[in-house]
């Protein structure tokens, strides 16, 4: 069984009749199986991205967010950087999730790529597209990337939002707003 993305503090499970599928269930060691609901992965936004690593990052970075306040299957999804014609892409394994207002990063790794959480791709240094389909083939976000400097990352300037920006330093794994101050300082201080 291969894993994508998982949510924190919650398990996988058999669930259904015959207790036959598996899905997201709280965890009950010893226990009946307790399904979650889920939420609409329709409004899952491609949050921040890195495609110029040097010093403080060694692979580009893709993040999801999940705005639904339930948490969201991702597996099927089809995320690609060449969405006009797919050459190069990646579909999620089955059991991926997000949690609700949660996060899942993805490293861009290349064609060295070996794990669920890895894209068969670079994010392009320059400027490209990344884009994310549902299991049913439909667009649900694209971006347009394009990061300037080095260790830079760009992204929503609040999470789910349409507008972008640049950050100084990225914040894959935690909201876009959160306060890096202090390790911005410690990074503009090393040589």
């Amino acid at each position: 069984m291969v894993f994508g993305p998982q949510v924190e503090n919650l398990s996988i499970g058999r669930i259904g009749p015959g207790e036959i599928d598996w899905g997201l269930t709280l965890p009950t060691p010893g226990g009946l199986n307790q399904p979650l609901s889920l939420g609409n992965p329709a409004g899952l936004r491609l949050n921040e991205w890195l495609s110029k690593p040097e010093v403080v990052y060694t692979q580009d970075f893709l993040e999801l967010y999940n705005p639904e306040p339930l948490p969201i299957s991702i597996g099927g999804t089809l995320i690609t950087d060449d969405p006009l014609n797919f050459t190069r892409s990646a579909i999620l394994p089955a059991l991926s999730f997000i949690g609700g207002g949660g996060f899942a990063v993805l490293e861009a790794a290349g064609t060295s790529a070996n794990s669920p959480s890895e894209l068969p791709f670079k994010l392009g240094a320059a400027y490209g597209w990344v884009a994310i389909y549902g299991s049913n083939q439909v667009e649900i976000d694209r971006v347009h990337t394009a990061c300037d400097a080095p260790d830079q990352s760009q992204g929503r300037e609040t999470d789910g939002a349409s507008l972008y920006v640049q950050f100084a330093v990225p914040t894959p794994g935690f909201s876009n707003s959160t306060d890096l101050s202090a390790e911005s300082r410690v990074l503009e201080s090393l040589r």
